[in-house]
This record gives C-alpha cells, structure tokens and sequence, in this order.
C-alpha cells in the first residue's frame, strides 16, 4: 500500500505544472516580439513608402514582366527572415532571404495566376503577400467574312 502511494506521489509530482497542451508558443530570440509587417513600395524608387504597413500584403500585377518591391520589417530583430511562396510559374521572388531587421524584396510577374508568399523569421513570425498576376492580350479572328449591305 506505502508503495502505491509513494507511486502515485511521484507521477503527481511529474506531471505537475504540465499544461496538457504539449506545445506552446516558439522560443523568441530578444528584440523579435514584434510581429513582420510588409510595406508596398514604390516602383520607382525601393526606398519610398507607397502604402501603410501591414501584416498581409496585396501585389496586382497587369503584365508578364512587371516588377514590384515591398519592405518586410520586425523591429528589434537582427535574425534571418526568408520568402516561401506557392507561385511557380506566377511570379519570383528576389532575394530568398535577407538580414533583418529589414529586407527589401522585389516580385516579378512571370504568369497569370493567382497565389501567396510568405516571409518567416527563425521564431514562426510570418506575414503574408497574396499575388494576383492578371494578363490581357491577344487576337480575335474568324474565318467568316462579313456579307456586305
């Protein structure tokens, strides 16, 4: 009987200040519990602001080709914050990775299409850019000429 509970004491005391939830949020280097927020920036000139900052961000593209630049920035975090995406064929991303606290990152039309990029620092932060490449061109024939009047 002693032993049994002397059993059951230890297990109470092992699993005491368990949060049953066995996860919990990722360990954050000091300075990075700021969230990535993404600014637009202008097509002109990468250094100026053309929009606020947030933590999603939306590219429209009209043309194969075109590029557009965003700012991705976490306060405070020295680490490195990396772009992933789902836009093969869609859009490319230059660089894959940058040195926070601040990248600037350039998207390139390639395709229409529609898809999502994400930029993730080494803590699970991630803010996203949804890509919306649209295209108009190309030729209306037919093989039927007009009757005359």
């Amino acid at each position: 009987m002693l032993r049994l509970r002397f059993a059951g004491a230890v297990a109470a005391l092992l699993f005491a200040g368990c949060g049953g939830g066995g996860g919990g949020a990722a360990p954050q280097s000091p300075g990075s519990g700021s969230p990535i927020l993404l600014t637009p920036l202008s097509n002109t000139n990468a250094g100026s602001a053309a929009g606020p900052s947030t933590q999603s961000l939306q590219l429209s593209f009209t043309a194969a080709g075109a590029l557009q630049y965003f700012l991705a920035a976490e306060p405070g975090y020295a680490g490195k914050l990396t772009e992933s995406d789902t836009c093969s064929g869609i859009a490319t991303f230059s660089p894959a990775s940058g040195t926070g606290p601040s990248v600037v990152f350039t998207a390139t039309a390639t395709a229409a299409g529609t898809c999502t990029a994400k930029v993730q620092d080494a803590t699970a932060h991630t803010a996203f850019v949804l890509v919306i490449v649209t295209t108009t061109g190309g030729n209306i024939t037919s093989r039927y000429k007009r009757a005359a009047r």
